[in-house]
C-alpha cells in the first residue's frame, strides 16, 4: 500500500514471506519473542539426526562381515535400530526443551514425528548404501562430516536460496537434510500440516525408497564378494 509523498515500495505478501525458512529467521524476533531461539533448537536437532548417516556408514562395513541374514532384512533392521536411537534425541530438541524454556511452538508433535521418522530412515539408508563400499569404516564418516557445512548453507537458513545457483540447489536434494529442515521448521514454527509440507514429505519418501534400494543392492553385492573372496 502506497503512502502520499513517498516512493512506492515493492511488497511481498506475508503468507509467502512467512512460509520461507530463510525469511523466518530475520522476522521472528520482531513478530513472536522466542521464535528465533526455538529455531536454534530446530537446527541443533538436525545434526543429531544427520549423525545417523555417519553412524550407519561407520558400522555398515563391520555389520556386513558379521550379518547372517539376508541383505533386505539386515538393511531394514539397522534402519529401525537407528530410528529408535535418534527419535528420542529429536523429541528432546523439538518437544521437551522448547517447552521447558517457554519458547513459542506451534507444531503438532505427531506431525513432527511423522516427518522426522522419514528423515531418519533416509539418512540411515543413505549411510548404509555408502558405507558398504569402504573397507575402512572411518572413511565414509569423514566424507559425510565434510558435507555437513555445505548442507547447512544449502537449506537457505544461513544463506539466501536466491543467491544459490539452481544447479547447486538441485545437488542439495540428494541429502535428506534439505527437505527435513524446511519441513520441520514450517511445522514447528509456523504450525503447518503435513499437507502443507507435501513437497518435503514426498521428497523424503523418495530418498527413503532410493537409498533403501541402493543399500540393499550394496549389501548384497558386498556380501557376495566377501563370500567369493
Amino acid at each position: 500500500m502506497g503512502v502520499a509523498g513517498t516512493a512506492p515500495v515493492q511488497t511481498l505478501s506475508l503468507p509467502r514471506l512467512m512460509m520461507r525458512p530463510e525469511a523466518l529467521a530475520s522476522i521472528s524476533k520482531t513478530m513472536r519473542p522466542g521464535v528465533a531461539d526455538t529455531n536454534s533448537f530446530c537446527l541443533r536437532g538436525m545434526p543429531a539426526a544427520r549423525r545417523s548417516s555417519r553412524v550407519a556408514a561407520l558400522l555398515t562395513g563391520l555389520a556386513l562381515k558379521q550379518a547372517a541374514g539376508g541383505a533386505f532384512a539386515n538393511v531394514l533392521g539397522r534402519g529401525v535400530a537407528h530410528l529408535t536411537i535418534y527419535l528420542p534425541a529429536l523429541a528432546l530438541y523439538f518437544i521437551v526443551l522448547p517447552r521447558f524454556y517457554g519458547f513459542s511452538v506451534l507444531g503438532q508433535p505427531l506431525q513432527l514425528f511423522a516427518l522426522a521418522t522419514v528423515f531418519i530412515l533416509a539418512t540411515s539408508f543413505m549411510g548404509q548404501a555408502a558405507g558398504a563400499w569402504f573397507k575402512n569404516p572411518e572413511t565414509p564418516t569423514l566424507i559425510f562430516l565434510g558435507t555437513s557445512l555445505p548442507q547447512f548453507f544449502l537449506t537457505g537458513f544461513a544463506w539466501p536460496r536466491e543467491a544459490i545457483p539452481a544447479r547447486v540447489q538441485a545437488l542439495g536434494y540428494i541429502f535428506p537434510s534439505d527437505f527435513a529442515i524446511d519441513g520441520l521448521v514450517r511445522i514447528d514454527q509456523l504450525g503447518a500440516s503435513l499437507w502443507e509440507v507435501a513437497r518435503d514429505w514426498v521428497g523424503l519418501w523418495i530418498l527413503v525408497v532410493v537409498y533403501f534400494a541402493l543399500a540393499v543392492m550394496s549389501a548384497f553385492l558386498v556380501k557376495r564378494r566377501q563370500a567369493h573372496g
